[in-house]
């Protein structure tokens, strides 16, 4: 999957983009760092965490067979794991980094749910950015304006393009404190089709929700959290 996105060199031996495997679901009591296999990188400036989830997409696609095989408690086992792995993910970021968070799951307890168990326990040094602004608002009716297919897929930017933030991507007992109130002022950059495609998700809470009826994506959800300190 990366190959297809990126530059060759950059998937050489030696290049910008290193792979490893570890369960980022252990991190050790007083391992401020994380798992060695990733912490040994240092820290990062931008994690994706593709969390591991219901995948109500490929039920829908699957039919029958897979709702045969589907409980409710595998949503409560999923939301403990994908919180274990947000915790891992902020051992790894730097201050002023961000994580994005997605599944494409559609149950609460797999979406805002963790964020929220997050924040309870992280909720001093991070907060949460909106994914959905005035910008990307306003570059969606623009879209529509110009009669913009609602179902425009993105394509990848240039391969020659340099990257500019270190990524990882990680799949892998929390204090009671008052949930804070997240900030939603400040929209993440990015271009103006991904803006589009945002702005026609369903905001909730902690990020947004896309879902194939308004666009050729989802069921998706995202929430973006940003270290503050």
């Amino acid at each position: 999957v990366l190959s297809s996105f990126l530059p060759s060199e950059y998937m050489a031996a030696g290049g910008k983009v290193a792979v490893a495997n570890t369960d980022a679901t252990r991190v050790l009591p007083g391992n401020a760092g994380g798992p060695p296999a990733l912490s040994r990188f240092g820290q990062f400036d931008r994690i994706l965490v593709d969390a591991p989830c219901s995948s109500d997409r490929h039920l829908l696609r699957q039919g029958a067979k897979a709702f045969s095989n589907w409980s409710s408690g595998s949503i409560k086992a999923n939301a403990e794991r994908q919180l274990d792995i947000l915790f891992c993910a902020a051992t790894l970021i730097k201050p002023g980094g961000r994580i994005l968070y997605c599944t494409c799951a559609l149950a609460e307890a797999e979406n805002d749910g963790v964020i929220k168990k997050f924040l309870k326990k992280h909720g001093k040094a991070f907060e949460v950015e909106s994914l959905v602004g005035a910008d990307a608002d306003e570059a969606a009716v623009k879209g529509q304006d110009e009669s913009e297919p609602a179902t425009k897929d993105i394509e990848p930017e240039s391969k020659s393009q340099d990257v500019k933030d270190e990524v990882v991507e990680v799949a892998g007992g929390a204090t009671e404190e008052p949930t804070p109130t997240p900030s939603l002022t400040v929209p993440l950059e990015g271009s103006k089709e991904a803006a589009q495609l945002l702005a026609r998700g369903d905001r909730t809470e902690m990020g947004v929700l896309l879902l194939p009826d308004r666009s050729s994506y989802g069921p998706m959800y995202m929430s973006a959290l940003r270290r503050v300190r």
